[in-house]
């Protein structure tokens, strides 16, 4: 198997989606913590 090295460019292109998805992963994981839902209550007759 060979590998070929990574010119600048597509390096800082992998670092910065490498970023955006740990970003995107915590996002979604603190936004996990407000999972839920909303209804309507009636209450003395009205909602």
């Amino acid at each position: 198997m060979s590998y070929t090295e990574m010119g600048t460019d597509q390096a800082s292109i992998f670092i910065d989606a490498s970023q955006l998805y740990d970003a995107f992963r915590e996002a979604y994981r603190n936004a996990m913590a407000y999972r839920g839902g909303v209804h309507w209550k009636k209450s003395k007759g009205k909602e």
